[in-house]
């Protein structure tokens, strides 16, 4: 849909959403304290080079909830800390997390997130919504009440959605047409159908079939900003949030009168609710006690009156009693509730007017708030939160509030992505820092236009600043752009680059007969894979024993549709010669290569297309495919692999090939991430600490031994202090809390990226990644 205020002007929808339908109500027979009435949200979209000084919050991977915080990464996918009861954290568990924590069924494409009380929704590239979390009231919107703890489909939005804003226990989503649709709690109207009658699965609002450009969801009432800069609320509206100039609650949309200019965006709180104007400044309505309106005075309003002293807006957000404005030229100013230092001006006092926040002049691209804490992205590409801090929703890995901004960990400037193949690695620096490479090039696979080795990263040449991801494989890399181009460089006799040719290749190529925009891939040893928007996967390269899954055993240098996985996929993995992917339903499917077991069938026959791993049909929420073996972290909690296990990398305290999925032993912790190596395996537990197992002849292990281990070892120097893992050939990689990356084992061509070529039992750091 077009969006048009004046012309034409990229809606800036913003942040932040709010608590109950209605009066408050627990979402379980727990009552919910007072303080926890409130649900926050916020939309994002993908960075846009050319986007107007007001937009829609497009660089800003960031929603907040009801003390919980959630972040786009830079790969595009989510990682979520905080409260955790619901699952709203969304990675299959209900254990609170201080510090960031991924979720594996969303670790690529998703282009917007809204965070209500405890539930998230995502929107991926291609316009399908995914929502976790509570559903007492049907607020994810897939036909049941049942609570997931990780992303299921909405019903019926598989394609089309542009917008979604989440409330305390209400979502609502703009289609590209301009309707709205809404589903979950109902009992003020906040559904906006009419009906009071709560809601699992979408429903049109009446009257919204066309026009709208964007919405918030605020405690128990909605928003919509139209084409034309006029406002429409309905649902609860007992402080006059509903701008409409009186306090009985709405079941349909009804006009914000006297509204003092068109707007371009409107962010709705507990009870209160705020617009941006075309003109730079904000008028707000409804509740005031504590200053939130922003006009000098405590009084509660109907209708909009203006904030005090405020010009130059570019971007809005709404939080329990607090609201924030970020301005065009990169300050921020916050007024309202302070009891918990949400204002961040570093006190405790509540302000009827906006105060700057301390530390963030001319920073800050972005901003969010939640009940009680708010939160920045940064120009430099780091998120800083503040304020209420009792479940780590400020993401620093204390309890401890804060008064004024401090960094979220690991959600900074610097490596992004680690990706590590045979005998080289690649690491995505952001923001804006494009790939390097370190290690052998012979094959052209360091991308800078040589074929010379290096000990030290690389400038991967002619790649722009938008690159999301890097897959290394055996001899080959490939990178993808926010746009969804893919580009590949390095050895290509099978056709592994995807360039229609089979030359190798020292600097970035095009892959060709790509229809689809990717937002994911996955690089084997001969042959690369991509996921699609659709959910759809491809692949192309080497085909000997399947591994492209297309149903033949022929190589291909265009992408080929894998059989029976045109939709549907979260996530995929390539191992050395066989392929798996993860279904947004929790399954996992692979193929290629079955000698030792790896595609988890329970034979050892190659498959030329995809089969399902046996005991695995729901429930995974992330995988890893290695050498001769693939790994799978399920429900959050177990992790299970199988397949080629002659060293002990399947974890079982066996060398005893497994054909089926096994338990990993004594892992000493809740597996977080897992990464399969050539005959070796890592994982990082949710507090940080890595342990790895199987084959350990060059140190790969990283304990400071070349001993073999059946079970998981821990990772000497990284203890509570990894984020991001990557396991390769024989070497292993981690990027630290701090933004530092660290690597061990094998180094004959320079893959540490020490600048030595010296094996290493235990992490050394990787220089020169600035």
């Amino acid at each position: 849909m077009k969006m048009k205020i004046f012309g034409t002007i990229l809606l800036l929808l913003l942040a932040i959403l709010g608590a109950s339908c209605g009066p408050a109500e627990a979402d379980s027979a727990t009552a919910t304290p007072e303080k926890e009435r409130f649900t926050p949200t916020v939309r994002i979209v993908v960075p846009s080079p050319t986007a107007p000084a007001v937009e829609s919050g497009s660089t800003s991977p960031l929603a907040l909830g009801g003390n919980y915080t959630c972040a786009i990464t830079p790969a595009g996918g989510i990682a979520c800390w905080g409260n955790n009861r619901y699952g709203q954290l969304g990675n299959g568990t209900v254990i609170n997390s201080a510090l960031p924590a991924p979720i594996g069924r969303l670790s690529s494409g998703v282009v917007a997130v809204a965070a209500g009380w405890s539930h998230n929704c995502a929107l991926r590239a291609g316009g399908g919504l995914e929502c976790w979390g509570a559903n007492a009231k049907g607020q994810l919107g897939d036909g049941t009440n049942t609570d997931s703890r990780a992303p299921v489909a909405v019903s019926g939005l598989s394609t089309g959605v542009e917008s979604v804003a989440a409330g305390h226990r209400h979502t609502c989503v703009v289609m590209e047409t301009g309707a709205v649709k809404c589903w979950g709690e109902n009992a003020s109207g906040c559904v906006g159908d009419g009906t009071g009658v709560n809601r699992n699965l979408p429903v049109d609002v009446p009257g919204m079939e066309v026009g709208a450009a964007g919405l918030d969801a605020g405690a128990g009432h909605t928003c919509a900003v139209m084409d034309d800069g006029a406002v429409k609320c309905w649902g609860w509206n007992p402080s006059g949030q509903l701008g409409n100039g009186t306090a009985t609650d709405s079941r349909v949309p009804a006009d914000v009168a006297s509204l003092p200019g068109p707007a371009l965006a409107v962010a709705a709180g507990d009870q209160h609710t705020c617009a941006l104007l075309a003109d730079g400044t904000v008028a707000c309505w409804g509740a005031n006690a504590s200053g939130q309106l922003g006009n000098g005075t405590r009084t509660r309003s109907g209708i909009p009156v203006a904030v005090a002293g405020l010009s130059g807006v570019v971007e809005i957000a709404a939080g329990g009693a607090h609201t924030c404005a970020r301005l065009e030229d990169g300050g921020v100013k916050c007024w309202g509730d302070d009891q918990s230092g949400q204002l961040g001006d570093g006190g405790y006092g509540n302000q009827t007017a906006p105060v700057d926040v301390d530390g963030l002049a001319g920073g800050a691209v972005r901003i969010a708030s939640g009940f009680g804490h708010t939160c920045a992205v940064l120009a430099d590409g780091r998120i800083q939160c503040w304020g209420w801090n009792n479940e780590g929703q400020l993401g620093d890995g204390t309890p401890a509030g804060r008064r004024i901004p401090g960094d979220v960990v690991g959600m900074g400037a610097g490596p992004a992505q680690v990706s590590v193949g045979w005998s080289n690695a690649c690491a995505l620096i952001q923001p804006g820092g494009g790939i390097r490479c370190w290690g052998l090039n012979g094959g052209g696979q360091l991308g800078d236009g040589t074929y010379s080795d290096s000990g030290q990263p690389v400038r991967v040449k002619g790649l722009d600043a938008e690159r999301i991801a890097v897959a290394v494989g055996g001899g080959h890399v490939c990178a993808l752009s926010a746009k969804g181009g893919v580009k590949c460089w390095g050895r290509n006799d099978y056709g592994q680059l995807g360039s229609g040719a089979n030359s190798d290749q020292n600097t970035p190529v095009d892959v060709v007969g790509l229809p689809e925009a990717a937002i994911a891939l996955a690089a084997g040893k001969d042959h690369t894979c991509a996921l699609t928007a659709a959910g759809g996967v491809k692949c192309w390269g080497a085909n000997a024993f399947g591994q492209l899954g297309n149903g033949a055993v022929v190589n291909s240098a265009r992408p080929v549709d894998v059989a029976g996985l045109s939709e549907g996929v979260a996530a995929i993995a390539a191992g050395g010669n066989h392929t798996c992917a993860l279904t947004r339903g929790g399954a996992v499917k692979c193929w290629g290569s079955n000698r030792y077991g790896q595609l988890g069938d329970g034979s050892v026959e190659d498959r030329p297309a995809p089969v399902g791993v046996e005991g695995l049909a729901a429930g995974v929420d992330s995988i890893a495919a290695g050498g001769f073996h693939s790994c799978a972290i399920v429900a959050g909690t177990a992790l299970k692999c199988w397949g080629g296990n002659a060293f002990g990398q399947v974890g079982d305290s066996t060398a005893t090939d497994r054909p089926l999925p096994a338990d990993v032993k004594w892992l000493a912790g809740t597996p977080a991430s897992v990464s399969a190596g050539y005959d070796f395996s890592c994982a990082i537990m949710r507090a940080g600490n890595l342990r790895c197992w199987g084959n350990n002849e060059f140190g790969q292990l990283g304990d400071g031994t070349n001993a073999v281990h059946h079970t998981p070892v821990s990772v000497l120097g990284l203890e509570s202090k990894a984020l991001l893992l990557a396991a390769g050939y024989y070497t292993a990689c981690a990027v630290t809390a701090d933004g530092r990356m660290k690597c061990w084992g094998n180094n004959l061509y320079g893959q540490l990226g020490d600048g030595s070529t010296v094996n290493s039992t235990l992490p050394v750091e990787v220089v020169g990644l600035e």
